[in-house]
């Protein structure tokens, strides 16, 4: 496969280390894709169809994503995918990010009266329901 070439597929499973997948050659990796693109469009197909064995990623890459945690009180606060890994299939993560640096900026830069650790707490009350619900969607669009 070439890095525009992909294959995806839903499974829990996979969030174990010894996921088939992490023992697997790249035959039986090619096998197993090979064998499992019914009901796809030809045109998603054909690039995959022509990966040879040898173009197979190895070990296969695996996404995971993460709605925000409570985050601990104190001076310190998190944004981006460190707060919020997304997968790419709706292509926000990026505008998430951004949107967290504003939100924070404008937050401390605020004539709310209160510590840092308030504002933080005000930031995080404004980012987490925002982006839970990005990081939801974009799960739900890479299974549409």
């Amino acid at each position: 496969m070439t890095e525009t070439d992909a294959f995806t597929r839903h499974d829990e499973a996979a969030v174990d280390p010894l996921y088939w997948t992490s023992s697997a050659s790249k035959e039986k990796l090619h096998t197993y894709i090979m064998n499992n693109l019914g009901g796809l469009a030809d045109g998603f197909t054909e690039p995959i169809q022509a990966t040879s064995v040898e173009g197979m990623l190895h070990p296969p890459l695996q996404m995971r994503d993460m709605t925000p945690p409570a985050l601990p009180k104190g001076r310190v606060t998190l944004v981006g995918d460190a707060v919020h890994p997304m997968v790419p299939f709706r292509g926000e993560g990026g505008n998430m990010a951004m949107k967290d640096g504003m939100s924070l900026a404008m937050t401390l830069d605020s004539n709310e009266e209160g510590n840092v650790q308030n504002l933080l707490k005000l930031y995080e009350g404004e980012m987490s329901p925002r982006t839970t619900e990005s990081v939801l969607a974009s799960r739900a669009a890479a299974f549409a």
